[in-house]
Formats: C-alpha cells, sequence, structure tokens
C-alpha cells in the first residue's frame, strides 16, 4: 500500500480531519497533510512514529502495525545509506512557511 494511502486511511480510522491530525501531530500546516496524502511530499519520519502511538491508543491495532513496517522499512532504508524528499519543511512551520537561509 502506498504510504499516502495508509497515511489517509490511518487518519480516517482515528475520525480525525486534516487540521485535527496536523495538530496531533504537530504540524504547523494542514496543508502539509494534503500533500502528504496526496503523494506529493514524503510524510515525515517522526509523524508517522507519532501516527503509530495515536492508532495504538485508539485500539486500531492492525493499522498500528501497518505504520510500524513503514517506520521499520524507513530505518532500514536509512541504515543502508537511503535518502528521502527533504520534508524539513513540513516539520518546521508547513510547507507555506517562508524559507530562511
Amino acid at each position: 500500500m502506498r504510504e499516502a494511502v495508509l497515511f489517509h486511511r490511518c487518519r480516517k480510522a482515528l475520525g480525525l480531519s486534516q487540521p485535527a491530525i496536523a495538530r496531533a501531530l504537530l504540524i504547523a500546516s494542514d496543508r502539509t497533510v494534503r500533500r502528504w496524502e496526496q503523494g506529493e511530499l514524503t510524510v515525515a519520519g517522526p509523524a508517522w512514529v507519532a501516527l503509530e502511538y495515536l492508532l495504538r491508543e485508539g485500539d486500531e491495532i492492525a493499522l498500528a502495525d501497518q505504520v510500524a513496517q513503514v517506520v521499520q522499512q524507513r530505518r532500514a532504508e536509512m541504515s543502508r545509506g537511503a535518502t528521502f524528499p527533504s520534508t524539513e519543511r513540513s516539520l518546521v512551520g508547513g510547507d507555506d512557511a517562508p524559507h530562511r537561509p
């Protein structure tokens, strides 16, 4: 399952709107969440970790296990030196935040 689709399914299972999941994950802009769900941006690693926690707390164990697999896969890829498209903007003020040199 594509990460964008998985993220969307998780958000829906938690019963959260895009602005609500952005707040829960400490993402400054719900626009970032929309871009994650549309596959325009790679979902940030820390967001996956927090989402797994929210799913387990919400008793959505099957989805939490799928998210845990994404986290494990990312860790394995990083240990092999893989890089991911930048998500820094989404973690620091959202993707519509001003850029600083």
